[in-house]
């Protein structure tokens, strides 16, 4: 996936969570495999919040959501 093509698709994320009533807290996570993604939520980013969902947003693949995945 190229830069264009992941900022695009994050914006779009963030306007359904926004229309759904979620707060976006970070950005720029987006990365270009499912593990690639999975990876992205590390142990400094699992200490700063208190809830985390998970969207993983991946090329050729539908959206996944993992609610809850982790609370702090």
């Amino acid at each position: 996936m190229n830069r264009l093509a992941g900022g695009e698709a994050e914006i779009l994320a963030c306007w359904y969570l926004r229309l759904h009533g979620s707060r976006i807290l970070d950005r720029r996570a987006a990365r270009g495999t499912e593990d690639a993604a999975a990876l992205a939520l590390d142990h400094w980013r699992l200490r700063r919040h208190v809830r985390i969902d998970a969207w993983f947003i991946v090329p050729q693949r539908w959206l996944r959501h993992l609610a809850n995945v982790w609370q702090g």
